[in-house]
């Protein structure tokens, strides 16, 4: 398309950015760097817990110690 700007343009650089802390500079490479780089690391963190509450459960732990599961 004429006269628009690819939504993806920028993004790795954005991603670089975030990873140095520097949100300004991600925004202004690509808006949708900084919303996608937290999503990221939001569900990296919830797949830890999810994994973490899995090998509980399977190894038993949960239920020693009066925990649910």
């Amino acid at each position: 398309m004429p006269h628009r700007e690819c939504p993806l343009c920028g993004m790795t650089r954005g991603y670089v950015e975030m990873a140095r802390g520097n949100i300004r500079a991600a925004w202004e490479r690509n808006r949708g760097a900084p919303v996608w780089f937290m999503a990221g690391l939001l569900n990296g963190g919830a797949a830890v817990f999810y994994l973490a509450w899995c090998w509980r459960r399977r190894a038993g732990l949960g239920k020693k110690n009066g925990l649910p599961g």
